[in-house]
């Protein structure tokens, strides 16, 4: 995809730089980093402006095109996402108590950005500050604050929060897509007309980052991190914390037992089909148990979350009969069920 680009040609960094988010800010905070041009997309960057100004950086406030995660290792980032999107199954999946994504000061020793879209892309907005939460670095650490909401305001997709405004900002940023990305490229736009939208736009990233960064403030002093290297997580393994704040791995035998059964099941087919009879027998005996085992696996979770504690062999009770008593009173008492959030997505435009 096209990405803007510097006054000269350069090829602008992109979201694996060392020191990106630093960029990222003063892409957001300095309107004189931002050149309005003739040809599309209208707008190009001052490389040496922003080599300027992230030297003069160094506390700041930043409404990420990305979400800071933490606890777990950066390549295992996308298989948890995707599971946790596409349903359980895939892997054993993240348990509440794993704190992935960051909320308030993030791991030191173990976080790390998770980007969707690379910013600079034509179509994003690097030069706007508008987001559902924003990333804050001082000489403490690292921080990540829910901010705000995404609602659809207009068909668009557009943040909405208690703290600040963002409507006047999302309404310049939706003028400047309609008028000069989505238009005739090769159209004679007033290029006067961008220079004092942009005025207007960074007039309100200063009020929206100066309120972010209060926003962040009120809050630091209350805060302790979680602080340990990222453990390495098989597929069967859900990261949970004890009372001490230390990673704890809890094993999925319910998704060990039930991968063990399909591929037991693929194994008896193929025995079958060269009538190996030993062998169809073998592979059958062992879906069977693997199949008996995973369903016993998942009664005796549901019993541990009906009663914090897991059964032994004191509790006689069939396997379908804990999966039926435990799940009929957890429905009673959870409530409406939970859907993903939309501050867990990113802003998109």
């Amino acid at each position: 995809m096209q990405r803007f680009e510097g006054v000269n040609g350069e090829i602008l960094p992109s979201t694996d730089a060392p020191d990106w988010l630093r960029i990222e800010h003063v892409l957001q905070r300095y309107r004189d980093v931002w050149v309005p041009i003739k040809s599309y997309p209208f707008l190009a960057v001052d490389v040496e402006r922003v080599e300027a100004h992230c030297t003069e950086v160094e506390e700041f406030a930043v409404f990420a095109n990305g979400r800071m995660m933490q606890n777990i290792r950066p390549d295992e980032g996308g298989g948890r996402l995707l599971s946790a999107l596409m349903g359980g199954g895939v892997d054993a999946g993240m348990s509440t108590d794993s704190k992935v994504i960051v909320e308030g000061i993030a791991n030191p020793r173990a976080h790390w950005m998770m980007y969707f879209n690379d910013p600079l892309y034509i179509g994003m907005h690097p030069f706007a500050a508008l987001g559902t939460q924003y990333v804050y670095i001082d000489g403490n650490g690292s921080y990540q604050r829910a901010f705000g909401e995404l609602v659809i305001v207009d068909r668009y997709s557009s943040p909405r929060s208690t703290h600040v405004d963002f409507d006047p900002l999302a309404d310049m940023v939706r003028t400047y897509h309609n008028e000069y990305i989505n238009g005739p490229c090769e159209a004679a736009l007033d290029i006067a007309h961008l220079a004092a939208l942009l005025d207007a736009i960074f007039i309100e990233n200063e009020k929206i980052l100066a309120t972010a960064t209060q926003h962040h403030r009120n809050r630091t002093p209350l805060e302790t991190p979680l602080e340990y290297a990222a453990p390495l997580l098989t597929r069967y393994g859900r990261l949970t914390h004890d009372i001490a704040r230390l990673p704890r791995i809890e094993l999925s035998f319910a998704l060990l037992h039930y991968e063990k059964a399909l591929r037991e099941f693929d194994s008896l087919k193929l025995a079958m089909q060269t009538r190996n009879t030993e062998a169809s027998f073998l592979h059958g005996v062992f879906c069977v148990v693997a199949v008996a085992a995973c369903i016993e696996a998942i009664a005796n979770k549901l019993v541990f979350q009906q009663t914090g504690s897991h059964p032994d062999d004191r509790d006689k009770r069939k396997p379908l009969t804990k999966i039926n008593g435990a799940a009929t009173e957890l429905s009673q008492t959870a409530g409406p069920p939970c859907q993903y959030p939309l501050r867990h997505l990113p802003f998109r435009n």
